[in-house]
């Protein structure tokens, strides 16, 4: 956030209101497309690469966000609570969190044998070309994807990544394009039938990274990773009021009002939030209710040297099928 104050000449105020013109000019344009990759990063590869097939784009966004306060580059994955503000989104309707002592939902018995088709779109932030697109599709205990169950290459005429998967796959995918940061994105539940994810996957150019780098004020570290996660709550919807945290470190932030914010206390309505800076060995990644502390969900990702990887964080009630 830019504060002219006073200066010394009006060549250096005009310098200051262009500068800041320009950066204001770059973070509107690059607001819903960060936002969606920060998420589709979460098939959940966060906004929707990590949300499912129910997720959706956000159509707008209000507001102009901010950046970071510190100069921090170093990893802090909480930071400091009491100088963080507050998510300056509209907080939409409450979270529902009743289902926090239910028992956990248990995974619905495959009805059939054999494959079922999982398609969804990929696009490219900026809307540059998806070329050479190669696609791993990977079962969670091979954390590497040493072994992949298949491999697929391109998109159909219309843009879209059709996998054949088995009968109640949970496990992840790598998407591997020229020009673009390598990704994995998890499954969020079971896939049972044959399903079409009307929210793209959308992979960020290897260019992209200097400005998300801006966004949460920290120097990207090409030998750590980035980790993305969407909150959902006991109804299957992007939570806010959410508090991410991780037993590794890295730059915590929050994707406030579609921008990247590293001062944010929580989510806004999006549900998203992520860490830059991860080591490269498995973390636990865990979501829980800001306002009093309660434990939502944990997940172990493996966060990779210069790759996006992200999940959902979901309560362990909520339904699988």
């Amino acid at each position: 956030m830019f504060r002219a104050g006073r200066t010394r000449g009006p060549s250096l105020g005009r310098g200051l209101e262009g500068v800041a013109g320009r950066v204001l000019l770059a973070a509107c344009a690059l607001r819903v497309e960060l936002c969606a990759v920060l998420v589709a990063c979460t098939a959940q590869v966060a906004c929707s690469g990590f949300g499912g097939a129910q997720d959706q784009l956000p159509l707008e966004s209000t507001g102009t966000g901010s950046l970071g306060a510190g100069a921090a580059a170093g990893n802090n994955a909480q930071g400091n609570p009491a100088s963080r503000a507050p998510s300056s989104s509209s907080p939409g309707p409450a979270a529902d969190w009743s289902c926090l002592d239910d028992p956990a939902a248990v995974a619905p018995a495959a009805a059939s044998t054999g494959n079922v088709r999982y398609s969804v779109p990929v696009r490219s932030l900026f809307g540059l070309p998806i070329t050479n697109l190669v696609t791993h599709v990977c079962v969670p205990a091979d954390v590497m994807c040493s072994a992949p169950l298949s491999e697929v290459r391109g998109l159909d005429a219309e843009g879209l990544l059709i996998v054949n998967v088995p009968v109640a796959f949970n496990g992840y995918f790598e998407l591997l394009a020229d020009n673009h940061l390598p990704s994995v994105f998890y499954m969020r539940k079971p896939i049972m039938r044959d399903t079409i994810d009307t929210s793209p996957v959308l992979a960020v150019p290897t260019a992209g990274v200097a400005q998300i780098a801006a966004l949460v004020n920290v120097e990207v570290v090409s030998d750590f990773g980035i980790l993305v996660a969407t909150a959902l709550d006991c109804r299957g919807e992007r939570a806010p009021g959410v508090e991410l945290s991780n037993n590794l470190g890295g730059r915590i932030f929050y994707v406030i009002d579609g921008l990247p914010n590293a001062s944010a206390s929580g989510t806004d309505s999006q549900g998203l939030g992520g860490f830059v800076n991860v080591p490269p060995r498995l973390v636990e990644l865990s979501a829980a209710v800001a306002a009093d502390g309660r434990l939502i969900g944990t997940r172990t990702l493996l966060p990779r040297p210069g790759w996006i990887v992200g999940g959902t964080l979901r309560p362990p009630a909520l339904p699988l099928d």
